[in-house]
């Protein structure tokens, strides 16, 4: 069989396999109408020119020639339809005047092209050579391929500059880059040289539309590269079936037949399996695909959300915080007799209003601190300050407070500069949170705190050790962690925090490039906490760290809006 029938059949074939492939998996739509148009098209025109080889009479010659140089202006003319209805929202009553002119397009060609000779008057065939004669209409023709052509590209080229969608662009260029292919190919062996009267390179035009067959189906299937893998897979399957059974069909003994059809049988079964288990991986491929796009839009969701949250315990920090400290301010003058004399059974009262105001004012700053923390907008104002002054100011403090039978014990040599540079109130908030839980967690005993300098290291470190209740393994892995409380009997003693403290301490420590940790022998034997702070921190520059709380911008409004929306 001559190399150009072969090369005719296997392009049969192939577009064959492609619109099926296409049937099975893409949705049935009006451009894969098309496409089924453009490989009958391909089809009408490939297969006269394969029987160009076995043909000797003329007048049969002329109505194959007649037959394929309509199938190729069919194919064009659906290409342009494919070009024009891919991706594109076109409405019924726009494609139904689409496919009648298409139709009376297809009417006109079959008429002027098949049933006249407008087109192509005769067919010679001389010393093994194929000439063709033709007619009026010939120069028409080619300037109607022509024009369909370049509006083809037109209209890709306006899709494909006008399209924001990354997937659908990718798609437009791959038929951008087949249409080239095939036009190219064809316009060349099939127009231009049979017009110089060269016509031993017909049979290349078809072969060409493998090229915008290919990438049109990729296009179609929607599933980026991964459909090449199973398109090559299963052409390279069935080409060796349809040799394995010309193999077979040719062979002349009952030896060659029989060992042709057992090897044809053993292929067939293994293609089988090869092209299961290649679907099998492309679809596990895109389910991981499509799974890791929805959790990147997932994480990027919860960003925004967690953005929304902390704008929203920030907002809703500062409006209680103004109440709150006015209750707070209040009763406290009541108590001091500010306002007159309190009588003796409204002091109980005002004093748990106090209180209460108090924790609350002492908790809306917790909130204030987290939200300012996470949004990375935590102001910090550094200076020289002396930790054991510091230190001797807050445990005095906790000491004029009473109301508890425990020994609070401080220590630090005096010889020692404890002068460190820091942000006085954020040190202050952790060492009055350790003494706190210290005293909180201790029925009965002591809190000592102790100060100490590292000359090698060039850091000072503050211990808050206290004869309490302790703590288990499990409780020191989680202590720091944000809205975390133990869960050994801790919790039931002080049911009051929400386990914040701990975790904004952690935080200010590395503010500081320092570090904060907890150590216990056990539930029962007491916990130490311990504060590691360099003496000579150097803060970030403000526009580069987090050292600077901005203005709240009118951004904040809608991300509140839609973490309310999420609730």
């Amino acid at each position: 069989m001559p190399l150009n029938s072969v090369a005719l059949l296997l392009t049969i074939f192939i577009n064959a396999i492609l619109a099926i492939t296409v049937y099975l998996k893409a949705k049935k739509n009006t451009s894969t109408l098309f496409f089924f148009f453009i490989i009958l098209g391909i089809f009408l025109w490939a297969t006269p020119l394969y029987y160009y080889n076995f043909t000797n009479n003329q007048q049969f010659a002329l109505s194959l020639s007649k037959i394929s140089y309509f199938g190729a202006a069919f194919s064009m003319m659906s290409v342009f339809g494919f070009v024009i209805f891919f991706n594109s929202k076109i409405k019924n009553l726009y494609r139904r005047y689409f496919l009648i002119v298409f139709d009376i397009f297809t009417i006109g060609l079959l008429f002027f092209i098949i049933i006249k000779n407008s087109l192509l008057k005769s067919f010679l065939l001389f010393n093994k050579e194929r000439i063709i004669n033709f007619g009026s209409l010939y120069p028409m023709y080619i300037a109607f391929i022509s024009l369909l052509c370049i509006s083809s590209f037109f209209i890709l080229y306006k899709k494909h500059r006008n399209e924001t969608n990354l997937l659908k662009k990718i798609q437009l260029k791959y038929i951008f880059i087949g249409l080239l292919i095939a036009i190219a190919g064809g316009i060349i062996t099939n127009l231009i040289l049979p017009s110089f009267s060269i016509f031993n390179f017909y049979w290349l035009g078809p072969i060409f539309t493998l090229g915008i067959v290919i990438f049109i189906t990729l296009a179609i299937m929607r599933h980026h590269l991964f459909d090449i893998k199973i398109i090559a897979t299963q052409l390279l399957v069935f080409i060796i079936w349809v040799l394995l059974l010309g193999r077979l069909l040719l062979a002349r003994t009952w030896q060659q037949m029989t060992i042709d059809g057992i090897l044809l049988v053993f292929v067939i079964l293994f293609g089988i399996l090869l092209i299961r288990s290649v679907l099998k991986e492309v679809r596990t491929r895109e389910e991981l695909q499509v799974l890791t796009t929805k959790l990147k839009e997932a994480n990027v969701r919860l960003k925004k959300l967690d953005e929304a949250k902390s704008e929203f315990i920030s907002i809703a920090s500062h409006q209680l915080r103004t109440p709150l400290t006015a209750i707070k301010g209040y009763s406290s003058m009541l108590l001091e007799g500010a306002f007159g004399k309190l009588p003796k059974e409204a002091k109980i009262p005002v004093g748990r209003i106090f209180r209460s105001s108090k924790s609350l004012v002492e908790l809306v700053g917790e909130f204030l601190n987290l939200s300012r923390i996470e949004r990375g907008k935590l102001e910090y104002n550094f200076e020289r300050i002396n930790l054991r002054e510091l230190a001797t100011d807050t445990i005095d403090g906790f000491r004029a407070a009473g109301g508890n039978d425990i020994d609070i014990i401080f220590e630090a040599d005096e010889k020692e500069d404890f002068t460190i540079n820091a942000d006085r109130n954020k040190i202050q908030h952790i060492l009055s949170n350790l003494i706190d839980n210290a005293i909180k967690y201790t029925p009965k005993g002591f809190v000592k705190i102790y100060l100490y300098k590292n000359h090698e290291r060039e850091t000072i470190t503050l211990k808050v050790k206290d004869s309490g209740i302790g703590m288990s393994r499990e409780t020191l892995a989680r202590i720091f962690e944000k809205f975390t409380r133990a869960r050994d009997g801790i919790s039931q003693i002080n049911t009051e925090g929400l386990g914040m403290g701990l975790y904004i301490a952690k935080k200010i420590s590395r503010g500081h490039g320092g570090d904060i940790w907890a150590e216990s022998e056990g539930e029962g034997k007491g916990s130490a906490f311990y504060v590691e702070l360099p003496v000579d921190f150097s803060p970030p520059r403000p526009e580069y760290g987090k050292f600077k709380e901005k203005k709240h911008g009118g951004g904040k409004s809608e991300k509140i809006k839609e973490f309310m929306k999420s609730i």
